[in-house]
C-alpha cells in the first residue's frame, strides 16, 4: 500500500515540475513523501485534500500514515526515495513528456520473454528486441510473415491461422483499451488494488498497537468499501465475529452494567470492571496490613 501510494504521489509530483526553478522543484518533491502521512503543506495543484475543511478531511475517511506512530517508516520511505528527489534527478524529469510508449514496448519485449523465465545470451536479447520492435510496429502477422519471407522458410496454414489469431487478439486488445470503457476499467482495477492494501496496512497496524479483533473490529473505524473487501479477504474472520456476537445476545445480561456476553464485574468487557479492580486492590492492601501487624 505505502508503495503504491507514493508511486502515485510521485507521478503526479513529477507533472507539475516543467517550468518551475530548482528550488521549487527540490520543495516540490518533499510533497511525495509528505502527502503519504497527511502533510500538505509542499502539495501542489494535484492536491485535493490540500482545500479541504478539517470536517470534509473526516467526512471523507481517507487512509493516511501517522509521523507519529508510523516514524519509523517515515524515516525508512524518506530514506528510500532520497536518491529520487535530488535535484539531479528531478532536472531529468522535469519536461513535458511521458514514457507510455516506453512502458508499453517494455511489456512487449518482458511478453516475449519473461525476465524469470528465460536465460539468454546478448544475440537472444538483440533478437527479441528486434521481435518486440517488428510486433508493435507492423503487427504479429505481417511481422512474423516477413520474418518467415527473409529467411526463405514456407509458413504453413496451421502457423499462418495461429499468427492470424494472435494478431487479431492483440488488436482488439490495443483497441478496448483505448476505448473509455477500457480505461475506466485500468483505473478501477489499480484502486482496487490499493483498497486491498489498504485494508492489509490497517489490519497490521491494529496488531501491532494492540487494538485488532477479529473480523476488524467490524465497524470500527472502516468504510463499507473496506468493509466489503475485507470480508473477501478474511471471509473466516467476520463468521467467527458474527457467531461471537450470537452468543453474545443469548447470554443472561450484567445485572451491573447492563451488558450483554457477562454477567460479572470481572469480565473486561463489563462496563464497570474498573471498579472491580479498584475493590480488588482495596482488598489486597487491607490483607497486607493485617499481615504486617
Amino acid at each position: 500500500m505505502d508503495v503504491l501510494r507514493l508511486g502515485t504521489n510521485f507521478a503526479y509530483m513529477v507533472r507539475t515540475l516543467d517550468g518551475k526553478s530548482e528550488q521549487e522543484m527540490v520543495t516540490a518533491a518533499k510533497a511525495v513523501a509528505e502527502h503519504h502521512f497527511d502533510c500538505h503543506q509542499y502539495c501542489g495543484a494535484w492536491c485535493k485534500r490540500k482545500e479541504q475543511t478539517q470536517q470534509q478531511k473526516e467526512e471523507k475517511k481517507k487512509y493516511y500514515r501517522c509521523k507519529t506512530k508510523d516514524a519509523l517508516l517515515y524515516k525508512e520511505l524518506n530514506h528510500c526515495i532520497e536518491r529520487f528527489v535530488t535535484l539531479e534527478a528531478l532536472l531529468e524529469v522535469a519536461h513535458c513528456y511521458d514514457t507510455l510508449c516506453n512502458e508499453s514496448f517494455n511489456n512487449v519485449a518482458a511478453w516475449l520473454a519473461p525476465k524469470n523465465k528465460v536465460c539468454g545470451t546478448s544475440q537472444s536479447l538483440k533478437n527479441q528486441i528486434c521481435v518486440a520492435a517488428g510486433i508493435t510496429s507492423v503487427g504479429t502477422l505481417t511481422c512474423y510473415q516477413e520474418i518467415f519471407k527473409r529467411l526463405g522458410i514456407a509458413m504453413s496454414p496451421t502457423v499462418e491461422h495461429y499468427l492470424k489469431l494472435q494478431s487479431q487478439h492483440r488488436d482488439k486488445q490495443i483497441a478496448k483499451g483505448k476505448t473509455a470503457e477500457g480505461k475506466k476499467k485500468r483505473v478501477d482495477k489499480h484502486h482496487l488494488r490499493l483498497l486491498e492494501k489498504t485494508v492489509v496496512a490497517k489490519r497490521e497496524k491494529a496488531k501491532q498497537e494492540g487494538t485488532y479483533r477479529t473480523g476488524m473490529g467490524i465497524n470500527g473505524g472502516y468504510t463499507e468499501e473496506e468493509l466489503s473487501k475485507a470480508k473477501q479477504l478474511y471471509p473466516r474472520e467476520f463468521q467467527q465475529e458474527e457467531r461471537r456476537e450470537e452468543r453474545n445476545r443469548t447470554v443472561a445480561t450484567c445485572r451491573f452494567c447492563e451488558g450483554h456476553g457477562h454477567s460479572t464485574r470481572r469480565a473486561k468487557t463489563c462496563g464497570e470492571h474498573h471498579i472491580y479492580l479498584a475493590q480488588l486492590a482495596r482488598r489486597k492492601q487491607a490483607l497486607q496490613q493485617d499481615n504486617n501487624t
